[in-house]
């Protein structure tokens, strides 16, 4: 009989204190993980179709912009190179603009490649030495997770890159 009862104690005791920990946790923070857990069974039966617009542009950001960057490095390789980033959509769940800018400072064309989370090649392309590719890109929720930027020229020569991913600000974005 004691044995029960103290088991009974324990259970109650165990009750309490889960009981307790979803009172502390913030209902905000409760409807987040409601969120991923709706996001990632969404995800499972989505079809990606890339957007991307090219710019034409002469020079990279200026400075100030790039330590805003969502992503921003510079790359010296022998002929091939890749990077990962990961990419958080704005906690309103809008989607959001933003521009690509890959800087090829090489003596060869250099190709690019960005591939997303579920591996679709969003921009396959080759810029010329000494020029700058900028692409526009409409990003949110589905582009969530781990993004690879792959760089490689034809003969396996040095490359040299400086590439940045920068949100493009609009009147009325935070």
């Amino acid at each position: 009989m004691e044995k029960k009862r103290l088991l009974y104690g324990c259970l109650l005791l165990f009750a309490g204190a889960v009981l307790l920990a979803f009172c502390l946790i913030p209902p905000d923070r409760l409807t987040q993980n409601k969120a991923k857990e709706h996001k990632s069974m969404e995800t499972t039966s989505f079809s990606e179709t890339p957007y991307v617009h090219t710019l034409e542009v002469q020079t990279m950001p200026e400075d100030i912009v790039l330590k805003t960057a969502v992503y921003n490095q510079s790359i010296l390789a022998d002929g091939q190179a890749s990077s990962l980033f990961e990419y958080k959509a704005r906690l309103d769940g809008k989607d959001e603009t933003l521009q690509l800018y890959v800087y090829n400072k090489g003596l060869k064309n250099l190709n690019v490649r960005l591939s997303s989370p579920l591996k679709n090649n969003w921009i396959e392309d080759s810029v010329p030495p000494g020029s700058i590719y900028v692409s526009e890109m409409q990003w949110g929720l589905s582009q969530e997770g781990n993004w690879k930027i792959k760089f490689d020229n034809s003969d396996g020569s040095s490359i040299s890159t400086e590439f940045a991913l920068i949100k493009s600000k609009k009147r009325g974005d935070p």
